[in-house]
């Protein structure tokens, strides 16, 4: 893998605020080239999301209402 393809998509992911997590350098030999970047290791994750999930009788209420304006799109 090259570094340069790394280092971008560690630059757009900064840029966009976009979690970027590096595992590891490929290859064969993992443990001897490790999981640094310039130096740094990357474990970011995106955030959790703090909302519920909706219950069924919810989800089927929404899905009957969208059906309504989109046909058969949603059934």
């Amino acid at each position: 893998m090259k570094e340069q393809w790394v280092r971008q998509l560690r630059n757009r992911c900064q840029r966009q605020g976009v979690a970027f997590f590096f595992k590891q350098w490929g290859g064969v030999h993992k443990a001897k080239t490790g999981r640094l970047l310039d130096g740094q290791t990357y474990d970011e994750f995106p955030e959790r999301s703090s909302r519920q999930v909706p219950d069924l009788a919810t989800l089927t209420a929404i899905r009957e209402e969208l059906s309504r304006f989109h046909g058969d799109a949603f059934q």
